[in-house]
This record gives C-alpha cells, sequence and structure tokens, in this order.
C-alpha cells in the first residue's frame, strides 16, 4: 500500500510539474540577442495542443499557435505579455473570445493592448462568440493598436460591429457564409483607417453600398459572392485604390467609364458578372498591370439567361495590354475586328468581323 501511494505521489508530482513546465520545452523559442535586432518569437505549431501552455516568456513579440487542437482560450493565458506584437491562433476549432466587461471579469486581450496583428483563420467563431450585446463591445476591443485582423473561414454568418478598432488597416472576414445578406456596412463603415477588405465568397446579395466612409480603402475584394445592380458611382469615391475585385457576381449593365477615377489601380478584376454593352477605354490608367474581365455569367461559364443579348461586345479600346505584367484575360467575350496591339496576344481577346 506503502509503495503504490509513493508511485502515486511521483506520477501526480510529474504531472503537475508539466502543467507549469516553460512553453519553451514544448514551442520553439528564439531569444533577441544584444547585439541584433531579433525580436523573441515564440513558435508552437501544429503540436496537438489542447491548451495555450504556461509560461509563455514575458518579452514574447510574436507568438504562434497554429494548427493546434485548441478549443478556447482563457482569460489570462495572454495578459502577461504586454510585449506582444503578433498573435496567431489560426487553424484550431475555437468557438468563443471572451469580451468581459470594464469590471473584475477581463476579456482575454486585456494585457496585450500593443498587439498589431491578429489571425484567426480557419477556426469555428460564430458572432455571438465575438461581441457581448449587453455591452456592444466586440471581443476586440481593447486592441487599440491592431493594424490586421484574420477571421477568414470561420462560422461568421453575420458582422456585429467591430468597434473601436481605430488603427485597423486590414480586415479579413473571406469565406464566413452569409447567405442572402447584404455587405455589413454599418458593422464596419466606422473603420476609416482600413485600407485592406475582404469580402470574398461569403454568398453576400444585395447592392453594393455607398463604402464613401472607408476613404481610405487601397485593396477591396466583394469578388464570388451574389451581388447584384449596377457598380455604384460612390464607389469611385474610393480614390485610393489600387486593386478592385468584383470577379463572379451578378453585376448588370455597362461597365461604368467613370473606372478611369482610379488613377492608382493596379489591378481590376471584374468577370463573370452579367456586364454587356462596350469596354470603357482605361488607358488613362497607366497604373494598370492586371486586367481580368473573362466572360459573362456565372463561374461555371453559363450564359446570362436574359431574353436580350448580353455580353462584351463592340470595339475594344486600344490599351497597353502588352505592360498587364500580373495577368490579362479577356477570353469569352466576341469584340469587333480588328483588335488592338497585344489584345489577342496578351489576354487572350477574340473577335469577329
Amino acid at each position: 500500500m506503502r509503495t503504490s501511494l509513493l508511485v502515486f505521489c511521483v506520477v501526480l508530482s510529474l504531472a503537475q510539474e508539466r502543467i507549469q513546465e516553460d512553453a519553451c520545452t514544448v514551442c520553439v523559442c528564439s531569444y533577441k540577442a544584444t547585439e541584433t535586432d531579433q525580436t523573441r518569437t515564440v513558435f508552437c505549431e501544429n503540436l496537438g495542443l489542447k491548451e495555450v501552455p504556461a509560461n509563455i516568456p514575458v518579452d514574447t513579440v510574436v507568438l504562434s499557435l497554429r494548427k493546434n487542437k485548441l478549443t478556447e482560450v482563457k482569460v489570462g493565458d495572454f495578459s502577461h505579455l504586454a510585449s506582444l506584437k503578433v498573435l496567431k491562433l489560426s487553424e484550431n476549432d475555437i468557438k468563443i473570445l471572451p469580451v468581459g466587461n470594464n469590471g473584475t471579469l477581463k476579456g482575454i486581450f486585456d494585457g496585450i493592448e500593443q498587439l498589431e496583428e491578429l489571425d484567426m483563420r480557419g477556426n469555428l467563431l460564430e458572432a455571438e462568440g465575438i461581441y457581448n450585446p449587453a455591452l456592444n463591445l466586440s471581443s476586440f476591443h481593447p486592441l487599440t493598436q491592431l493594424k490586421k485582423l484574420d477571421l477568414a473561414k470561420n462560422k461568421l454568418t453575420y458582422i456585429h460591429p467591430l468597434h473601436p478598432l481605430p488603427s485597423l488597416e486590414e480586415l479579413h472576414l473571406e469565406y464566413n457564409e452569409m447567405p442572402k445578406s447584404p455587405i455589413p456596412i454599418d458593422s464596419i463603415s466606422h473603420l476609416s483607417t482600413l485600407k485592406h477588405f475582404n469580402l470574398r465568397g461569403c454568398l453576400l446579395e444585395k447592392d453594393i453600398p455607398d463604402l464613401t466612409l472607408l476613404a481610405n480603402l487601397e485593396v477591396l475584394d466583394l469578388s464570388y459572392n451574389r451581388l447584384q445592380g449596377v457598380i455604384p458611382v460612390t464607389l469611385f469615391n474610393l480614390t485610393k485604390l489600387t486593386d478592385l475585385v468584383l470577379t463572379s457576381n451578378l453585376l448588370v449593365n455597362t461597365i461604368p467609364e467613370e473606372l478611369t477615377e482610379f488613377k492608382a489601380l493596379k489591378s481590376l478584376q471584374i468577370g463573370m458578372n452579367l456586364f454587356k454593352g462596350e469596354v470603357p477605354d482605361l488607358s488613362s490608367i497607366t497604373t494598370l498591370k492586371q486586367f481580368y474581365l473573362h466572360g459573362v455569367g456565372n463561374s461555371g461559364g453559363a450564359q446570362c439567361g436574359e431574353a436580350d443579348a448580353c455580353g462584351l461586345s463592340g470595339l475594344l479600346p486600344a490599351m497597353q495590354f502588352d505592360q498587364m505584367v500580373d495577368g490579362c484575360y479577356l477570353g469569352g467575350n466576341i469584340f469587333k475586328c480588328p483588335l488592338p496591339a497585344g489584345a489577342s496576344q496578351y489576354c487572350k481577346a477574340k473577335c469577329v468581323a
């Protein structure tokens, strides 16, 4: 009996020691060296972890817990990491991010207010799991320095207000399924610092709303949704856009000539919609290096199904197609001959006499 008790105590002691062991015994740690600018990083990726390891060094700047089996993160898991700038929790099974309040109960991001990048891609987050309606606060409200927030590939069927986030520059919401919903402009219109906004493949419907309040947008990706109506004139208020991606929606009518107002545009991808008429002359956009205007109808190549003819036709304007070094494709449309120089060679354009 005494021997069994002794063995039990030893096993218990080892178990307790394992729980309290330094994170750097199970993760890969990189320490800051006085002679370099290297910051301390802790990589705990693909280790099958079911909880955040204990004793993460207090001066950690980058912490990655990607590709584990985390189902939750607890209040206090990160609160001692005041120097943390990058936190990666992608590809886990996390459903809820506790919001907390201004009293004794704190949220999981209290204590790491200097965080600049948060990666939650590929989890199981739902709309109510990142928002407290009683406080009207999102889980991310302490993160006033956050610049990049990645919530792609979760279970968000709706987006509650993501405030305040006064420094946010990049927001990823792609591949969250929000069927028959409009673009959640009321939840993001206050994000005046936003530069990169991705809503690709969310099954969104309705018209493209007025995005004028997002005046600093440089990259806008609304592709692979079910957006309807025309390209709104308010979109041209976003004069800083460098990348506009509207591929594979249900946008109709002609392609507006106001696209030429995007003087900084580098990539224009608006193919696989229901446009008809002629292609506007975009030769004045000298920065354009990528141009995709392929086909009509849906991404499966079906016709638009309207009683009258649809699709792009007429004379294709002369543009510097040989300068589209990042890609160009005009296939699936039938323009009038002759084609301008480079349109066939570089963009696969076709014509009929």
